[in-house]
């Protein structure tokens, strides 16, 4: 599976770039897709204020609750070697990467050299075989 999600993204994404942080661009709502390319109801967002990056989950409330840890949940920059461990050596020569973390989850944004397509992910940290999941980011409201 991650084999293949890597061979996706490496044919989606093209050339190669600076690596660009995360951007106003970045912040808005983002939906789960699943396995057969379908959104899912689990939406999330990422925004920001001046000291930080959050990233939250929509409640059947709808309200927003923080996806992140029970401690040291500051989501941080993730390095070159630890995405690499994640996405394989292949991607960072094929797309612009970057990725912030905490304890349990890396966000990652993969874009061509251009960064007109970006791609978003999540991938889980906690679990034995780290899992990759798909986000599609929702039309700015």
């Amino acid at each position: 599976m991650k084999f293949k999600i890597l061979i996706i993204l490496t044919l989606l994404l093209s050339g190669l770039g600076n690596i660009w942080a995360f951007d106003q661009n970045d912040e808005r709502q983002y939906v789960v897709i699943d396995k057969n390319g379908n959104k899912t109801d689990k939406i999330f967002r990422l925004h920001a204020d001046d000291k930080q990056w959050y990233f939250e989950a929509k409640t059947a409330l709808n309200t927003w609750e923080s996806v992140a840890c029970k401690k040291d949940c500051q989501l941080k920059e993730l390095s070159t070697e630890k995405i690499t461990a994640l996405l394989g050596d292949n991607i960072l020569e094929t797309a612009t990467t970057i990725c912030m973390h905490n304890e349990t989850f890396a966000f990652c944004r993969l874009s061509d050299a251009t960064d007109q397509q970006r791609i978003y992910v999540i991938i889980t940290l906690l679990t034995k075989q780290p899992a990759i999941i798909k986000l599609k980011p929702l039309m700015i409201q």
